[in-house]
């Protein structure tokens, strides 16, 4: 979005389908179940990924249109996201969301969201969802 209406250029990337299958299976592992209190690992969604934090409901609501998968926004590995892409290197992004890009938005939840995190990434890790297969190229 800019001062004078929006400017689109959206560009897709998928997710590697080892690291999406091995995090598909986090739940069933660590015994965690649906509700709101727990943590819940989101492999079929789409995030979208700027250089602008949202603080907006209407913004955010605007952007459904441009992917019926759309589910949160990022703007911290949005420049992780541009330097991968300028060396056409594959990159992984594990995020914890900790508010709705809304009005209320709050730090209130963010420590968790973190730890939730790192929590993933080290169980992805020790599963070597990341590890090299030439398969995979």
């Amino acid at each position: 979005m800019t001062g004078s209406g929006s400017d689109a250029a959206p560009s897709w990337r998928t997710t590697n389908p080892k690291v999406r299958r091995t995090a598909s299976i986090t739940p069933r592992l660590t015994g965690l179940t649906d509700g709101r209190d727990t943590v819940q690992v989101h492999t079929d969604v789409v995030m979208a990924c700027g250089e602008k934090v949202v603080a907006s409901g209407e913004f955010r609501e605007a952007l459904g249109p441009n992917h019926r998968k759309l589910a949160c926004l990022d703007m911290e590995s949005f420049g992780v996201a541009c330097a991968a892409e300028r060396r056409h290197a594959s990159f992984s992004v594990i995020k914890g969301i900790s508010d709705f890009a809304d009005e209320e938005k709050h730090d209130g939840h963010r420590q968790p969201a973190a730890a939730n995190s790192a929590l993933e990434f080290r169980f992805l890790v020790e599963e070597k969802a990341f590890a090299f297969d030439p398969d995979d190229y």
